[in-house]
């Protein structure tokens, strides 16, 4: 994998995480789930800009399950407003089996859904974007 987007260099930034990481966490008695991933991201984003990939998508639980169901309100909302087709998606995997917006998601759940997203090659959220985008 290239460390460049458009001759953007993000090894600065994977020096970055590795030397801020120690400093962010000493002072927690307990490291989170999320402190790792998007809410260290997000801090160091706002001290250091750095471009974002516009065709990762995060699915909530609730759009894992109208994937799984074939009844895609929410996920269609959320499709109207992607910039460009997804090529992957995070599925929230640390909230596997705590209740969020009235779903508890599980292994069966995730399957499906992987396996809805593998088939159909994104096209199960990315048919649901505007027409022309």
């Amino acid at each position: 994998m290239s460390t460049s987007q458009q001759g953007f260099d993000y090894r600065f930034y994977d020096d970055a995480f590795f030397d801020r990481a120690p400093q962010w966490f000493r002072d927690k008695a307990q490291i989170g789930k999320l402190d790792v991933g998007t809410k260290f991201l997000s801090g160091l984003r706002a001290v250091l800009p750095y471009p974002l990939l516009e065709n990762v998508g995060m699915l909530s639980p609730r759009m894992l399950q109208e994937i799984a169901h074939g009844q895609p309100l929410h996920l269609h909302r959320y499709a109207q407003g992607l910039l460009a087709p997804l090529a992957c998606a995070n599925l929230c995997g640390s909230l596997q089996g705590r209740p969020l917006q009235g779903v508890v998601p599980y292994d069966a759940l995730y399957a499906t859904v992987v396996g809805a997203l593998l088939s159909s090659r994104g096209e199960v959220v990315n048919a649901l974007r505007p027409a022309g985008c």
